[in-house]
């Protein structure tokens, strides 16, 4: 038993070195080498871009970097949150919400949408109706 012990510890020492990278990482504040505070919700996929949030970030043909949206102030800004995805050919629509801690309960709200036809190259934000 003592050698079963003793050749399993050293089969597992060289894989104790082994580590996590957390992003964003550098001086580049808008490509992340990893996802974001490990929490997604949502994961959407159209040709080679995959979009996720709740931070709307995306990842073009696999690379290593991940990208935030420029012109959608209300997610980078940590007003709102994606929720909701929907992606066609170049157009991306993503629904927002926030938890209202005013509200008895903390019920998460619908706070409007982001809407992009050219690919996440620009944004434009319409409010929630109700």
């Amino acid at each position: 038993m003592k050698k079963l012990l003793v050749a399993f510890t050293f089969i597992l020492i060289p894989f104790m070195g082994l580590a996590q990278v957390y992003g964003p990482l550098g001086e580049n504040t808008e490509t992340f080498n990893t996802i974001r505070f490990n929490g997604v919700s949502t994961i959407l996929a159209y040709g080679d871009t995959v979009w996720i949030s709740p931070e709307l970030n995306r990842n073009i043909g696999n690379a290593s970097e991940w990208f935030r949206p420029e012109g959608a102030d209300s997610v980078t800004d940590n007003v709102g949150r994606v929720y909701s995805l929907e992606l066609g050919q170049d157009t991306v629509l993503a629904g927002l919400g926030y938890t209202n801690s005013d509200a008895e309960g903390s019920p998460q709200t619908a706070f409007g949408y982001y809407f992009s036809v050219d690919g996440g190259d620009s944004w434009r934000f319409e409010p929630d109706v109700t």
